[in-house]
């Protein structure tokens, strides 16, 4: 009872105990960065709902999709009579109305929907759209955030220098957040060169370089050189209040691919005091481990609690396994919500069996996204046990066995009593249960 508590007192472990969580949140937009905060014994509390009481929650589901389902019958009759209101506004007032806003929301965000809505090339033929919006961006000071995604950067590919330096030298002392790209970018679309001798210019008094920033997310930009590496360094090393990088859809010229590339700029990102959230991902698989696996020990010493943590495609073998093992054997490293490992080939069997060993005995840990579709199965399957059910108070401590063929049955016995949950993940639980330890089947 008192392991249990101590569990459920630690505030610093994850909240987020739903299986089926998405994984691709970690790419996502601001809008779906907040995290759920919801009490950690909450989950745990479900066994203790009388079946009365599922009842009536599932009859006010029952009511509430009744009423979205009305709503969108609605909606299709009104729209099959011709009766609702649709947008008749041309893209030359979109477009005009999206400038006149940015002074009222400080925010300038025109993302690949908003490029077809508006059909900027189209646009740009007969207005000068770069020019207004140029115009806009320096004439309302204080934005706080822009979104700018590849659709439109590649609209205006040979004048991103002239709308970077227009934005970071009349609002980098607002900007919190910044995200340029998308997923579904184009390669190579964002002039990294030109954004990152910005970022690093001075822009404060003494010739200070001052960055706001709290978040920044950079997809689909190429790696050409060594020189690159240390351009993100130096930008980045400056970002004092950088709780969250994302740096997304990398290509690596092939003669560039060399053991520890991106050492110097890993050590300075896990300098940075207020980050708990970095994803390097890399399109195509290095052959080459990128990062060494001494730096990277040497990181997750240096900052023990990452939130979310993403080195895909980064040429991660067996060795940098181990080293994530090691460091997670006694809890002095911690991943809360994700540890994204993907598109690493080179990681074996023996590899995983090093995370396996160590991540089955966490009482509190998040997705761990890997290529092993075997050895994901069953993470995802012991995560739910662990964090729903609390598998590991029936298991001993050092060992992570079960202390007896009695403490065995006990869980069997628990797991057969779950009612909220259904037939399927209580069959997955039982089975996968009785192959952990075959010999008291017969004991």
């Amino acid at each position: 009872m008192e392991e249990d508590q101590n569990n459920n007192n630690e505030d610093e472990e994850v909240e987020s105990e739903n299986d089926n969580e998405n994984v691709d949140d970690f790419d996502d937009d601001m809008d779906d960065d907040s995290l759920d905060d919801s009490d950690d014994d909450s989950d745990a509390e479900l066994d203790n709902i009388s079946m009365g009481e599922l009842e009536e929650m599932a009859a006010i589901t029952a009511r509430s999709l009744f009423m979205v389902q009305m709503q969108l019958a609605n909606r299709n009759a009104a729209e099959a009579e011709g009766n609702l209101a649709t947008d008749s506004r041309g893209p030359i007032e979109k477009w005009q109305e999206l400038l006149a806003n940015l002074n009222k929301v400080k925010v300038l965000k025109i993302t690949d929907a908003d490029t077809r809505d508006m059909t900027i090339d189209d646009l740009k033929k007969t207005n000068p759209v770069l020019d207004g919006l140029l115009a806009a961006i320096r004439q309302h000071s204080g934005l706080t955030h822009v979104i700018l995604e590849g659709a439109f950067l590649k609209s205006f590919q040979d004048k991103q220098r002239i709308l970077y330096q227009a934005i970071w030298t009349t609002h980098c002392r607002t900007l919190t957040y910044l995200k340029l790209g998308s997923k579904s970018s184009p390669p190579s679309i964002l002039d990294i060169s030109s954004l990152l001798s910005i970022l690093k210019a001075p822009t404060g008094p003494n010739g200070s370089v001052q960055m706001n920033l709290t978040e920044i997310e950079l997809s689909s930009f190429s790696i050409q050189s060594a020189e690159h590496v240390h351009s993100l360094q130096a930008a980045l090393g400056h970002g004092s209040k950088l709780k969250q990088i994302n740096l997304l859809g990398i290509q690596i010229a092939p003669e560039s691919k060399s053991v520890g590339l991106i050492d110097e700029l890993l050590r300075t990102v896990a300098g940075l005091s207020a980050l708990d959230e970095c994803q390097f991902s890399c399109v195509e698989s290095s052959p080459a481990p990128l990062i060494s696996s001494s730096c990277l020990s040497e990181a997750l010493a240096k900052k023990p609690k990452w939130w979310r943590l993403g080195l895909d495609g980064v040429g991660l073998n067996d060795e940098h396994c181990r080293t994530i093992a090691k460091a997670m054997s006694n809890d002095t490293c911690k991943a809360g919500d994700l540890l994204s490992l993907a598109r690493n080939p080179s990681i074996t069997n023996a590899g995983f069996s090093e995370l396996f060993s160590v991540l089955f005995q966490k009482q509190r840990m998040g997705l761990v996204k890997v290529d092993d579709s075997a050895w994901q199965a069953n993470f995802d399957l012991v995560r739910s046990m662990n964090n729903l059910h609390g598998r590991l108070l029936y298991l001993e401590e050092r060992s992570g066995s079960y202390a007896s063929r009695l403490r065995w049955l006990d869980w069997l016995a628990k797991l057969s009593q779950i009612t909220w949950e259904d037939e399927a993940h209580k069959v997955n639980y039982l089975w996968f249960t009785i192959l952990e330890r075959p010999d008291f089947v017969h004991s």
